[in-house]
């Protein structure tokens, strides 16, 4: 069962879903729910998303390194990034994104 929602979009992402839609023939709101659906799974699928992981990851950090003025390891910052970004820095290269 659908429930009526009303959002606010600036009008970049009004006519950036109304291409789409028109593009494939569906309603705007058929995209939308889509996006929707899609966040949600990212999200949940992946939960290095989660402001808690990312606060506790970085609280790692600051404990460990903070104030110690040892240098990071280019082990350190693998396993840093991975920890925080929940992938390895190296495929975060790869694939274009810098850390």
């Amino acid at each position: 069962m659908m429930k009526r929602t009303n959002f606010y979009l600036d009008q970049s992402q009004l006519t950036a879903l109304q291409t789409i839609a028109h593009a494939e023939g569906r309603p705007v709101a058929d995209i939308a729910r889509e996006a929707v659906d899609l966040l949600i799974h990212d999200r949940t699928a992946n939960p290095r998303h989660t402001a808690a992981q990312r606060k506790a990851a970085m609280n790692a950090f600051v404990t460990t390194y903070e104030g110690s003025g040892a240098a990071l390891s280019e082990a350190d910052i693998e396993n840093l990034v991975t920890k925080v970004n929940g992938r390895p820095k190296k495929f975060l290269n790869d694939a274009g994104t810098s850390s």
